[in-house]
């Protein structure tokens, strides 16, 4: 899975695999999904204005990520029932 963004700190965390606390358990849960998958993941940085989809989708602009890329299958981001402290480690 290869995640682009023009967020450093995005990027410097998932490198790092180290965030301050409220990432925390974001980050073990991302790496975790990952590993239960057996799937690779990467963060790149792209430049704001070379980025256009996740600028497009950001701004929940779907129709102009639609025309950039044909077939881009979008859904709705539902936040892990983990993270919301439903579920305990």
């Amino acid at each position: 899975m290869v995640v682009y963004t023009d967020n450093q700190n995005t990027v410097d965390i998932w490198n790092s695999l180290k965030a301050s606390a409220p990432y925390n358990s974001t980050l073990i849960l991302a790496i975790d999904s990952l590993i239960k998958c057996n799937t690779d993941g990467w963060v790149l940085h792209v430049l704001g204005v070379d980025n256009q989809v996740t600028d497009a989708l950001s701004h929940f602009n779907n129709a102009l990520a639609l025309c950039l890329v044909p077939g881009i299958k979008l859904g709705l981001f539902e936040t892990p029932q983990m993270l919301l402290g439903a579920l305990k480690r």
